[in-house]
């Protein structure tokens, strides 16, 4: 631990610069500006670095090694120490793009290529991945969209871009684990002008996964599930994560593949765009998940269509018997969410919410100890606090 005291940024910063590639310092240093940057602002230092000397490269590089060393207090083998380190760093940079006035969209790190997830852990989400199948698939509109949407996001302020929230995961109050999705932007002035469909699973193991965090207080990123959009061409899908003691989910912009070909397109797309999808079609999602909690709204889920889908396996089909198994078709309308949402007297008035969401979040004691606020309802319908099961929305952790 001696090596680990103030001092040792100074040595780290000497041994680094004994093996130092050049061409490698420099594009780490581009790359470690680029997500702090605007693109011009990181156009102009990248023309910078490339004009200094060899010496200059070296002072640059050591100087933000220091203040990595300064900052992060050292560097560690521990994973969980590390994950610390690395959830401090997020919040200064969060708070950084802030006081600049500055989203994620507005940086140069936005207009990067995508990077694929690495084998091993792809591989880990693949498999989660197919043991589930979907349970549900929800139809609606480009207006039933904006309706579900503004159930949470009315009311909240994003001060650095539309972040979702990770309180459903920490409750342990997601109602419905696994569905597919699909959007009719026909018509939309804003959207793509094309029937949007992707599939949100989340993890039968997520539960357990969560708790685990929650007992040995772990900083490490939890993956809890997988959103999968459907494109033309290609398959990718896009981890979701979330960390301890953060009220939102994380991403660090790495995208899930199903085959090679997959991969390798991947690195030929931007990352901002991608990102922006991933945020896209979890805003939908996330909406439902709070319907499904909504005290009134959740009447529209309440009598789906029942609808047969095969699922044979492979194999000798002759000596395999075809099962059949069921799945629940939801077609949502504007009408009836706005029926269900309001009194008869009250849209003779006006759109007003009986029943508002309160997101769940982290709270601080001047101990250090995080403890996690559940979300609830308030509102002239708060006291029907249930679930679309019937339970009691309100958890103790």
């Amino acid at each position: 631990m001696v090596g680990m005291r103030r001092t040792s940024s100074a040595r780290v910063v000497s041994c680094v610069l004994e093996g130092i590639d050049i061409a490698d310092a420099k594009a780490r240093v581009k790359d470690g500006y680029a997500s702090s940057m605007t693109l011009e602002e990181h156009k102009a230092f990248c023309e910078m670095v490339d004009g200094l000397s060899d010496k200059e490269i070296k002072e640059l590089y050591a100087t933000a090694t220091k203040w990595y060393m300064d900052t992060s207090g050292g560097i560690t083998n521990d994973p969980q120490k590390q994950a610390t380190v690395n959830k401090r760093l997020a919040k200064l940079h969060q708070d950084y793009l802030i006081a600049r006035g500055l989203r994620p969209q507005d940086t140069a790190a936005w207009q990067m290529k995508s990077k694929p997830l690495p084998d091993d852990i792809n591989q880990q989400s693949i498999r989660a991945i197919k043991r589930s199948n979907p349970s549900d698939y929800i139809y609606l509109t480009y207006q039933e969209d904006e309706f579900l949407i503004d159930l949470w996001e009315s009311g909240q302020s994003f001060k650095n871009g539309v972040l979702i929230p990770a309180d459903l995961f920490w409750a342990n109050t997601v109602p419905m684990m696994d569905c597919v999705i699909s959007i009719d932007e026909r018509g939309c002035e804003i959207g793509n002008g094309r029937i949007v469909q992707y599939r949100i699973v989340i993890f039968e193991e997520a539960a357990e996964r969560i708790k685990l965090a929650q007992d040995t207080e772990s900083d490490l990123p939890v993956t809890v599930g997988a959103v999968i959009p459907y494109h033309e061409g290609f398959s990718c899908y896009f981890p979701i994560t979330t960390i301890r003691g953060l009220d939102w989910l994380v991403s660090d912009g790495e995208v899930g593949w199903f085959a090679e070909a997959d991969k390798d397109k991947i690195k030929l797309l931007q990352n901002g765009s991608m990102r922006q999808e991933c945020i896209s079609l979890m805003e939908t999602w996330y909406g439902i998940q709070i319907a499904l909690l909504h005290p009134a709204v959740k009447d529209v889920f309440a009598h789906p269509q029942r609808t047969a889908v095969d699922s044979a396996g492979g194999g000798n089909h002759k000596k395999r018997k075809r099962k059949v198994k069921y799945i629940r078709k939801h077609i949502l309308t504007l009408d009836k969410l706005e029926e269900v949402s309001q009194s008869k007297e009250q849209r003779k008035i006006n759109r007003k919410c009986l029943a508002w969401y309160v997101i769940g979040h982290w709270r601080t004691y001047k101990s250090g100890k995080k403890v996690f606020v559940s979300p609830y309802w308030k509102g002239a319908l708060r006291n029907l606090r249930k679930n679309a099961d019937g339970d009691e929305r309100e958890r103790e952790l």
